[in-house]
């Protein structure tokens, strides 16, 4: 089963987990980290590292980011060199429900990042 780690400033991972526990039930492995005021890179490294450590499956693990080039965006693109992940940014909430949804299909993690980034784009609509 592929791990998800949200990783944001603040909750916002938190509340995204919050939010598909509300529309699909619990899931596993599933976790989230913020980066707070006060916390260094290195303070979130060390916590997105634990949470990461602990989503570990031989399927890898599939990484949101809030935004592009924000300190979680650049902390988790290290774990690239070391982890068995893939790395999306601009997470929103039907980008998470859609993970949960698909990663039972099988596909590779490559596959399910893909899915996941055209429903998050889907998921956007403008002004009615």
């Amino acid at each position: 089963m592929t791990g998800l780690l949200i990783a944001t400033h603040g909750n916002l991972g938190q509340s995204f987990l919050e939010a598909a526990t509300l529309i699909l039930g619990p899931q596993a492995q599933a976790g989230a980290t913020g980066i707070f005021p006060g916390e260094g890179k290195d303070d979130f490294e060390k916590k997105a590292k634990a949470v990461l450590q602990g989503l570990a499956t031989p399927e890898g693990t599939l990484i949101l980011c809030d935004i592009c080039g924000g300190s979680p965006h650049q902390i988790c693109h290290l774990f690239k060199e070391t982890e068995k992940v893939k790395i999306l940014f601009g997470a929103n909430l039907p980008m998470v429900v859609e993970f949960f949804l698909s990663r039972q299909q099988e596909m590779t993690l490559d596959a399910l990042a893909q899915k996941v980034y055209e429903a998050g784009v889907k998921g956007i609509r403008g002004a009615e």
